[in-house]
């Protein structure tokens, strides 16, 4: 699939209102500032999509969305936002041995959803 389809996907996934994007899969994965390691309090939320995962085998694709903050200098946002995604995909992968192939990790860019800068830094799912 080619990187600019699926921006273009997730930037009409966020245009929606919370609650019709939040209905696909409803965690968000937080990183720290700059941060491109997943951290224990996140992997359980990790574990929760694992489960939605199972539970909707028909879904055959996943887009792993990996976001920035605003704060993020421009020429770190993709590099970052792929990392984070790539990170959480791997993590996903080898530790629920769920098929690589049912997955698309991409930077997604600069994510503005929660006012608190901070909150902007995640990774998000969502289905194809």
């Amino acid at each position: 699939m080619k990187k600019t389809f699926l921006i273009s996907l997730l930037a009409t996934l966020l245009t929606f209102s919370s609650a019709s994007a939040q209905t696909m899969l409803d965690q968000t994965i937080l990183f720290q500032k700059d941060s491109v390691n997943i951290m224990e309090s996140q992997k359980d939320r990790i574990g929760l999509v694992v489960e939605y995962i199972r539970r909707h085998p028909a879904e055959t694709v996943i887009i792993i969305g990996g976001f920035c903050g605003s704060d993020t200098p421009k020429e770190k946002v993709d590099i970052i936002g792929q990392q984070r995604a790539d990170a959480v995909k791997k993590y996903i992968v080898e530790t629920y041995r769920i098929p690589e192939s049912r997955f698309v990790a991409i930077s997604a860019g600069v994510c503005t959803r929660y006012s608190e800068p901070e909150h902007n830094e995640v990774v998000s799912f969502f289905t194809k």
